[in-house]
């Protein structure tokens, strides 16, 4: 009982683990996807942002070079307007995430939302449409829209709904702007297991039921397909045998190999070999041979063998099988097997017929 209990807990400790490997994967998996979404969904709602702006010409010229350079982590830009040129040290890490393509495309956009400037309860509303036509996750977000000056000098507008914002992460950023003066940024509560659907909880669980379940399975199965499948059912046959002055009994084992209970003896009739036994094994032998497909597990042996002792040491058990394991390999194939807490007699696959 104990090392059935023992292996029902290694089972279950281990179907737990694949649980958390598998939930931490699928997290990660969906984690990356809303993330990817998540940008493109807000990518396209600042186009559309800028698109409902004025189309009106730039009025200063610009001198930007290749935006997209990644050298250095700081890059030098002039900007030139009626005020004369201005030169500021932009962060390279950051203008990667700029919306524009080129020098032009930004002047435009600093131009037009200088023009008309953004409203982050209008942006945020826009990009919650169209996250919600891409994605059925309803998770806990919002969006923070920072003015940044040449100086460096920031001002941040949250939406009216910014009770959570003290335990969100930033999630991502994209920024707009020939200087990225404008910078948006995703902001999220990290709660892993809103990101995981339903579908998702059901492969945990079953991942969590699968190691338990084929535990508690393997060990009748094993049995059936032992005792049904390559192994043939052997029905032992008691035999009245005279010898001298009294009866005996004697158990057919194999094609040559005869069991006596009473004399405590294994002999082979074709060869003459015997192998005397001692009274515990041969009473094992015996309650073996009498049980159904030849299994019993240890706490049927134990009372059994020892009815009138209330405790009994398992080691004595082990023993005595061990002792039984050399005597049937002495003379014969047939071998004792364990599987958790049962052991089985397995006879010789040729033997099919007993006498």
């Amino acid at each position: 009982m104990k090392t059935k209990t023992k292996g029902i807990i290694v089972s279950i400790g281990v179907g737990l683990l694949l649980a958390v490997v598998s939930g931490w994967g699928l997290y990660r998996y969906r984690y990356a996807a809303y993330k990817e979404m998540a940008g493109n969904t807000l990518t396209e709602a600042l186009w559309q942002e800028i698109e409902r702006r004025d189309t009106a010409p730039v009025e200063y010229s610009t001198m930007l070079g290749n935006t997209k350079k990644r050298e250095t982590k700081v890059r030098d830009i002039q900007v030139s307007d009626t005020k004369g040129t201005h030169t500021y040290k932009m962060n390279t890490e950051r203008h990667r995430y700029n919306i524009g393509d080129d020098g032009e495309v930004c002047s435009r956009h600093s131009y037009l939302l200088w023009k008309r400037p953004m409203h982050v309860d209008t942006l945020y509303n826009r990009w919650q449409e169209l996250v919600s036509t891409d994605s059925d996750s309803h998770l806990p977000v919002a969006l923070r829209l920072t003015l940044r000056s040449p100086q460096e000098n920031r001002v941040s507008y949250f939406p009216n709904d910014t009770t959570f914002l003290m335990q969100a992460d930033s999630l991502l950023s994209r920024t707009v702007g020939y200087m990225d003066e404008w910078e948006v940024t995703v902001l999220l509560r990290p709660v892993w297991y809103q990101f995981l659907n339903a579908l998702d909880w059901l492969l945990i669980l079953f991942l969590f039921g699968l190691c338990p379940g084929l535990y508690v399975c393997y060990a009748p199965l094993r049995r059936w397909c032992r005792h049904n499948g390559a192994h043939p059912k052997i029905i032992e046959k008691e035999v009245p045998v005279v010898m001298g002055n009294f009866k005996t009994e004697v158990f057919s084992l194999d094609k040559q190999v005869r069991f006596d209970a009473k004399e405590k003896l294994l002999y082979d009739t074709t060869t003459g070999v015997q192998v005397k036994m001692r009274p515990l094994e041969t009473r094992t032998l015996k309650i073996f041979l009498e049980a159904t497909d030849y299994t019993l597990n240890e706490m049927d042996f134990v009372q059994l063998l020892w009815p009138d002792e209330k405790e009994v040491d398992i080691h004595r058990l082990h023993s005595a099988i061990g002792r039984l394991r050399k005597n049937l390999s002495e003379i014969s194939e047939i071998r004792i097997e364990k599987n958790g807490p049962n052991y089985y007699l397995v006879f010789p696959t040729d033997f099919s017929h007993p006498i």
